[in-house]
């Protein structure tokens, strides 16, 4: 096996900046007409409804963003030490959420296109995929972690992941009879349904 590389701060750390950084990205594309486009109230009225697919895309990717954030801290909960297979993992986790505020960038602005709607879909179920991954790693590596990953923590995540990913497939089929933004509304269903349990709190020294 790899050996350890050394303890997880530095991957947690690395984790929270690019992640907030990509949330924090996401909003660049909420942007008004330039203001002598705007004259009346009307006219701003209308710039900011013309604004609501973008707004939409933005929420979305935010909250989906935070979730997989919750879920990267909950397994880094009974990690010890970090090898390069948990490293690399969660590097190629880290690209995928870099790219968010692009891919999001093109459903907000182009929704109703098929290629947009494939690559924001893409950039999810990949998300999801690596999740999973890493999840299944940090389980069969139990040397890694102050305590084995219980069932109910590995497996609580799994069916709302795989949700995601069914609901992002059937997303990208072409539904003409859809409106564009439709396959978008089925995220809130990565909210946990329960509430879930908290982890049991594991007492350790820093090394």
């Amino acid at each position: 096996s790899l050996p350890i590389c050394g303890i997880k701060r530095p991957v947690e750390a690395l984790t929270d900046g690019i992640i907030a950084v990509a949330m924090t990205l996401l909003v660049i594309d909420l942007k008004l007409p330039d203001h002598a486009a705007i004259h009346t109230q009307a006219g701003l009225t209308s710039a900011l409804f013309d604004l609501l697919p973008k707004v939409i895309s933005w929420l979305m990717s935010f909250f989906v963003l935070a979730i997989f954030w919750i879920s990267h801290h909950r397994m880094l909960h009974y990690v010890r030490s970090v090898d390069q297979g948990l490293l690399w993992r969660n590097i190629i986790q880290l690209a995928l959420v870099s790219l968010m505020p692009f891919s999001s960038s093109i459903v907000g602005e182009y929704g109703g296109a098929f290629a947009a709607q494939a690559v924001y879909n893409g950039n999810m179920m990949a998300l999801g995929f690596a999740s999973l991954w890493k999840a299944r790693y940090i389980r069969l590596h139990p040397e890694l972690c102050h305590a084995p990953m219980p069932e109910c923590a590995y497996h609580a995540p799994r069916p709302r992941i795989r949700g995601l990913i069914l609901d992002r497939l059937l997303a990208s089929a072409k539904r003409p009879w859809a409106h564009p933004y439709c396959p978008n509304s089925a995220y809130p269903l990565l909210f946990p349904a329960r509430r879930a349990r908290h982890p049991p709190q594991i007492r350790h020294t820093t090394p």
